[in-house]
């Protein structure tokens, strides 16, 4: 991609010339998320290692997609989770088309950012388990269609390597579900906009009370330790 080009699609979600209060919203949250796990027997271990990353996870987000000339870099959609999608579906039911809605934080960096960014705010638990190789094969058909159809030269990675990648880029993943997957589990009733969740100086986010993200994150926690995620 031409240099001109690039600087289009530099900022994202996770850019340090962000206002601060952008910046806050995540370090909140996970101070937030900290004082929650404190409260499950399962997990309150954890606790302490993320009051500690708190201050930080802006910038381990930020470094955990930044652009690497040794890897393949595509232009991410930068908020990629359910609610930003529209399926059409047939007479039975069945999807048979999609698109994607809100391009407010495009980048062009790594794949891992919309990879981890979906796999860790929409699937269920279930295909998260059983079905994730079947998403990142659907990834790389599609990406490969597509630069075809553009002419495109630059290899693909093969499917060890983009695991490679999101593996590297980890950090990122554990920071959206510290931060966004709470916002995704809330119902409609309970959801709030940033004003509400921080104009108290206090940080309120019901997904973080809900059982769902607490099942969720009992998972994903022992994980982030055994990855040295959490220091």
């Amino acid at each position: 991609m031409q240099e001109s080009k690039q600087k289009e699609y530099k900022r994202g979600m996770f850019y340090h010339q962000h206002p601060p209060e952008l910046k806050s919203y995540f370090i909140m949250g996970t101070k937030a998320l900290a004082d929650e796990i404190a409260n499950w027997p399962e997990a309150k271990k954890y606790s302490e290692k993320i009051a500690k990353l708190s201050d930080h996870i802006y910038q381990i987000a930020e470094d955990a997609i930044k652009v690497s000339e040794d890897e393949l870099n595509v232009i991410n959609h930068g908020d990629c989770h359910l609610n930003n999608m529209l399926f059409k579906y047939d007479d039975n039911g069945k999807p048979i088309d999609h698109i994607f809605v809100d391009f407010q934080m495009c980048v062009y960096t790594t794949p891992a950012l919309d990879l981890l960014y979906f796999l860790n705010t929409s699937p269920s638990l279930d295909v998260i388990e059983n079905k994730r190789n079947t998403l990142l094969n659907e990834y790389l058909d599609t990406l490969s269609a597509t630069m075809k159809q553009l002419n495109y030269k630059t290899e693909l990675p093969t499917m060890e390597e983009l695991k490679a990648i999101l593996k590297r880029r980890a950090s990122y993943g554990m920071v959206i579900s510290f931060t966004i997957l709470p916002l995704m589990l809330c119902s409609k009733s309970e959801s709030k906009d940033l004003d509400e969740i921080m104009g108290t100086g206090t940080f309120i986010s019901p997904g973080l009370q809900s059982e769902s993200y607490k099942k969720l994150m009992i998972k994903r926690l022992p994980l982030y330790d055994e990855w040295g995620l959490l220091g």
